[in-house]
């Protein structure tokens, strides 16, 4: 009742609708103007009914009655934070481990590159400090050799390896056999067969890897020993020109002469020094190639005079064979073939007789490093070589 009387006097205040003031029913008094107050206060709002209108607070009303109102949306109020997941977590903690894992391998990568780095630096600078020595050299190809005895016992241990497995190969073969007698036990023995299957193929897998990889580092190693051994041998030989520079000890004007055999020329220099043993001793730079020893070291009057074979970059003393001519069989039952050609691109300096014994030549797909005979059929004719070569046909 009391809601009833509050609301209607907010009626009475609400201004007319249309410009016209609210006739109130049956005589009775008109509603007070609208208040602000109206729509806030309460849940329901008085309007103007008939007097047939029902009310659904206050039942039938004579005057009028009252109207609910739907009730005012609810206040959104912001959601709380979920909490995480704790899968999230588990991958969270996955990946920091994984990136410890990933970092200390970096580390340890990094330290074992430097260790390589630093006795890299080492070797450098004793090898830049003076020429090694022969007995340094020495000390080094016993080094050698003991390192490839480390790895020939690696080797022997990888063989025995092989052959543990090729043991558990032929146990695992017997067994197949009893599994055949036993189907039963044999599908039950079938995953354990197979696993080690897998093992011993991994095993193997990792074997021939390995044996590759000892390979390449035997030829690698062997690459390096000869690089090595060239470079010291160079070392020395210009180590060796200094120091006899040093003591007044030089070659003179070198000259050539003939060529002595395929691809090789004859050298002659004087040695400013009289003392046979720094001939012996005292190497020579020829088209760019350091030769250790003179061929030989004569006295030519009062001078000492050395002589070099030099085999490289001669090429005016590298005659060729012209076309080679068939002359069959040299008698039935000799077994032999002969065949025929001349040499080329000879000189009045050189040895015909020397050049034609020592220029090599194919036949038939075989290397011969001479002919078999050299005659000289004259100036037409010139040099001519003949091969006897090995023919089942002329048996």
């Amino acid at each position: 009742m009391y809601l009833n009387q509050n609301n209607r006097g907010r009626r009475a205040s609400q201004p007319a609708k249309n410009g016209r003031a609210a006739r109130p029913a049956n005589g009775a008094a008109a509603p007070p103007p609208y208040t602000p107050y109206q729509g806030t206060n309460s849940y329901v709002q008085c309007v103007g009914h008939g007097p047939s209108e029902r009310s659904p607070l206050n039942g039938d009303l004579p005057r009028h009655g009252y109207r609910t109102e739907p009730p005012p949306p609810p206040i959104k109020r912001p959601n709380k934070a979920r909490a995480v997941p704790k899968w999230v977590w588990i991958l969270f903690v996955a990946a920091f481990i994984v990136g410890i894992v990933v970092t200390v391998f970096g580390i340890l990568q990094t330290c074992r590159a430097n260790r390589q780095t630093h006795r890299a630096d080492a070797l450098d600078r004793r090898l830049a400090e003076y020429p090694p020595t022969r007995v340094e050299l020495d000390a080094l190809k016993a080094e050698w050799a003991e390192e490839r005895t480390t790895h020939e016992a690696q080797y022997e241990t990888w063989a025995h390896d092989r052959g543990v497995f090729e043991e558990e190969r032929e146990a695992w073969r017997v067994a197949g056999k009893e599994h055949e007698m036993d189907k039963e036990r044999w599908v039950r023995g079938r995953r354990a067969y197979d696993a080690d299957t897998g093992r011993w193929r991994r095993a193997m897998q990792g074997y021939e890897a390995a044996k590759r990889r000892w390979a390449e580092e035997q030829e690698g190693w062997a690459r390096q020993r000869e690089t090595r051994e060239r470079e010291w041998t160079e070392e020395a030989d210009q180590h060796r020109v200094h120091e006899g520079n040093v003591l007044g000890l030089s070659w003179g004007q070198i000259e050539s002469h003939q060529c002595v055999r395929y691809g090789t020329r004859e050298y002659t220099a004087h040695l400013a020094f009289d003392v046979k043993e720094a001939c012996q001793h005292m190497p020579i730079v020829v088209n760019g190639a350091a030769v250790s020893t003179p061929h030989e070291c004569v006295m030519e009057g009062d001078t000492l005079v050395s002589r070099w074979n030099i085999d490289q970059g001669e090429a005016a003393c590298k005659p060729y064979w012209g076309d080679l001519y068939d002359k069959g069989c040299i008698g039935q039952g000799s077994g032999k073939h002969r065949f025929e050609a001349r040499l080329w691109d000879l000189h009045g300096d050189m040895d015909w007789m020397v050049m034609c014994a020592t220029t090599p030549t194919d036949i038939r797909g075989q290397r011969f490093d001479g002919p078999t005979h050299c005659e000289n059929r004259g100036a037409f004719y010139g040099m001519v070589g003949m091969w006897d070569v090995n023919d089942s046909q002329c048996q």
